[in-house]
């Protein structure tokens, strides 16, 4: 059985981060770890890309087309090493891409799986470790459309 369409919308998602890697173009190597809810980071972690999904909301049910409208808050967080004189540059170019690798232009569908990819917050700052680590955070709903009590179209 296919991964339910909430996993395989991540997994899109997840795989745009694993592109941000300096020899892709990218500022930085966020990319080379990407993580979903992992909520411990070591140092052997970094740099990493950790996704932290958000309750889902059932935003409307038609019933004559048996499908659900659902939302899914998102936030995506880059983490990387970093040191007290550089870590408000090395934010924003974590927050950078993240934005150039998660909002794809050409794609707010994610590959066609969703209805809509929305961006709803932005930010970049350093971590509570005393500046050796810094942190861009991109928030997002993911819109898409599931059959009435089949999570898996």
């Amino acid at each position: 059985m296919a991964d339910p369409l909430s996993l395989q919308l991540l997994d899109t998602l997840m795989a745009r981060a694993a592109r941000i890697l300096v020899s892709g173009g990218y500022q930085t190597n966020a990319g080379a770890r990407v993580y979903l809810q992992r909520a411990t980071l070591t140092a052997a972690d970094l740099p990493c890309v950790v996704f932290w999904p958000s309750p889902i909301t059932v935003a409307e049910v038609s019933g004559a087309s048996e499908r659900m409208r659902l939302d899914r808050p998102l936030t995506v967080e880059a983490v990387m090493q970093t040191t007290l004189d550089t870590c408000g540059e090395d934010g924003e170019r974590l927050l950078a891409d993240l934005q150039v690798a998660l909002l794809d232009a050409s794609d707010l569908r994610v590959g066609g799986q969703a209805i809509r990819l929305t961006p709803t917050e932005m930010r970049a700052e350093p971590r509570d470790d005393g500046g050796q680590t810094v942190g861009a955070a991109l928030s997002m709903t993911l819109q898409y459309v599931t059959g009435y009590g089949d999570p898996y179209t």
